[in-house]
């Protein structure tokens, strides 16, 4: 998963977290407590390597809805060029199609946050969520295709 990606808790999480639940391991509690939407994962990576793969229970978060991606650390610029209105709108069906195609019905959550993004860093983030999501589930050359996919729009 992308290092840079900052997350932040849902309403759900927010909830589940106050209510003190069950729903949550004390290790996936530890993590929420550390994706306050300000800090990258890489950071939490460090803090939370005691509390186990932190790669792993992000994931849980993100299955569970406790957890959105709210931003990747980069510019709002590919390759150093602005990306218009109209790349943008076309990477997100590009990117809504190929994940749809790849995994049909459970792409919807993905599907739908990609399409929500309103800026070229919640979007490079949302892609980063699918494309590790898809990592997971496909493979690796899967999510490679999905990735080539995304930059292709943006070029």
């Amino acid at each position: 998963m992308d290092g840079t990606l900052v997350f932040k808790k849902t309403a759900r999480g927010t909830v589940s977290f106050a209510a003190a639940s069950t729903v949550l391991t004390p290790a996936q509690r530890a993590v929420l407590i550390m994706l306050d939407g300000q800090r990258p994962l890489d950071a939490v990576r460090k803090i939370g390597a005691v509390f186990g793969d932190c790669d792993d229970i992000v994931k849980q978060l993100l299955k569970a809805e406790m957890i959105e991606a709210v931003k990747a650390s980069s510019a709002a610029t590919i390759g150093g060029a602005k990306t218009t209105p109209a790349q943008m709108a076309a990477a997100k069906s590009a990117t809504a199609k190929y994940l749809f195609n790849a995994m049909g019905a459970d792409s919807d959550r993905l599907s739908l946050q990609i399409e929500r993004s309103r800026s070229l860093v919640e979007l490079t983030a949302q892609v980063g969520v699918a494309s590790a999501v898809l990592r997971e589930v496909k493979g690796d050359a899967i999510a490679a295709q999905f990735e080539d996919t995304f930059s292709k729009h943006l070029a």
